[in-house]
């Protein structure tokens, strides 16, 4: 088999793709928590171009903050790469966000600049 041969054997479409990812996601251990963080999603971004795109939709349009007792610290991150980076922005539709804390200004203000920042965001749950 040539790499011609081999690479018309791995051109599958983008949507096989993330039906493929969608079924490797439900099948992960946390798939029962409802705000399950999706690092076993991560390896999928390093295979090839083709898998980068579909996983990084699959990994950023529903993202839960907050679940872990470093949430202020990820809420944070979370917030300095939306900002620095359009593309992931535009990709979240869903934000599970769970406070911290009783009150916290500063938590807010991140969780207000987070939803500002990403656009497209069609369900918001606190």
């Amino acid at each position: 088999m040539n790499t011609t041969d081999r690479r018309m054997d791995l051109d599958i479409p983008p949507e096989i793709l993330d039906r493929i990812f969608q079924c490797y996601d439900e099948s992960h251990p946390n798939f029962e928590l409802k705000y399950r963080p999706k690092f076993h999603l991560h390896p999928l971004l390093f295979v090839c171009k083709r898998w980068y795109c579909v996983a990084e939709r699959r990994l950023y349009s529903s993202v839960g903050l907050g679940t872990t007792e470093s949430g202020d610290r990820v809420c944070k991150l979370f917030l300095e790469t939306v900002e620095n980076n359009a593309r992931i922005a535009s990709i979240v539709r869903e934000l599970h966000i769970i406070c911290t804390t009783y009150f916290n200004g500063d938590e807010e203000k991140v969780h207000i600049r987070i939803i500002d920042v990403c656009k497209d965001v069609e369900t918001v749950e606190f």
